[in-house]
């Protein structure tokens, strides 16, 4: 199927994402740098962004640190592509802090015909949209994840933004699950996640286009979401539903100091 033809809405940036993953806890630090800190769950909600350039970037990384430090945590640093970024990196460098995961924004704007995006993708399950996620969510999104010990707190992450949960179902089976957040114009999706006996029927791209149209019926036309540059199947489905690279952002981790 061809990809639909859409504006482009440029990128969401980071305090836009961060608001649609709110961590447990945010720290600001004195150079207005946010931390955001939920006991290591999820790289999103546990990782520090340099949001303006530092009075001293030595000092300020350090404060990174210790505020991990003050979580039994090593600190975890989002940095992107600008200037601020390259300085940032330089100093992770430096100290032998390792690259954990690189991960693209992809974003899609309205059609330019104003039609509902992938329209002939309409799902055929049965999905039901709760605003919190309730047990079969979090059930079918943990059994493809291996965060399936953090439950409540990955519970309370989820709950803590302006979200919508779908949730799928043949006859009385789960099968596939996705999450919608709306921040400031912007609609993310996150979470798609299909029951592996039920891969390879098109729920994936079905739960994303009901994601994108959930967001259109809330008057949000802009749609992001996040995925790692090495999840090649992820940007096959993505890139068939109009979406594209608008930016890019790496993890960074400090070492260990455990022996």
């Amino acid at each position: 199927m061809t990809a639909p033809t859409l504006t482009s809405p440029g990128p969401p940036g980071a305090t836009t994402e961060m608001a649609c993953w709110p961590p447990l806890r945010t720290a600001t630090t004195s150079d207005g740098w946010r931390v955001g800190l939920s006991r290591g769950v999820t790289r999103r909600a546990n990782s520090a962004v340099a949001l303006q350039a530092p009075a001293d970037v030595l000092r300020a990384v350090d404060e990174v640190e210790a505020l991990f430090a003050g979580e039994g945590l090593p600190a975890v640093m989002r940095t992107g592509m600008s200037a601020l970024d390259r300085v940032v990196d330089a100093e992770l460098d430096r100290r032998g802090w390792t690259t954990r995961a690189v991960t693209d924004v992809l974003a899609r704007g309205q059609d330019r015909d104003g039609r509902d995006a992938d329209a002939g993708a309409r799902s055929a399950l049965a999905v039901t949209v709760a605003r919190e996620p309730d047990e079969d969510w979090l059930d079918a999104y943990l059994a493809v994840k291996s965060a399936g010990r953090h439950r409540e707190v990955l519970s309370a992450i989820l709950a803590g933004g302006d979200a919508w949960h779908l949730t799928a179902r043949q006859g009385e089976e789960v099968v596939g699950v996705i999450r919608v957040a709306r921040a400031d114009g912007w609609a993310a999706l996150s979470c798609l996640a299909v029951a592996p006996g039920a891969r390879r029927r098109g729920i994936g791209r079905a739960l994303t286009a009901d994601g994108v149209r959930l967001a259109r019926e809330h008057g949000v036309t802009r749609t992001f979401l996040q995925v790692e540059r090495s999840n090649a199947g992820a940007r096959a489905l993505y890139d068939a539903l109009g979406f594209v690279p608008v930016d890019s952002y790496r993890y960074r981790e400090q070492p260990s100091t455990m022996a």
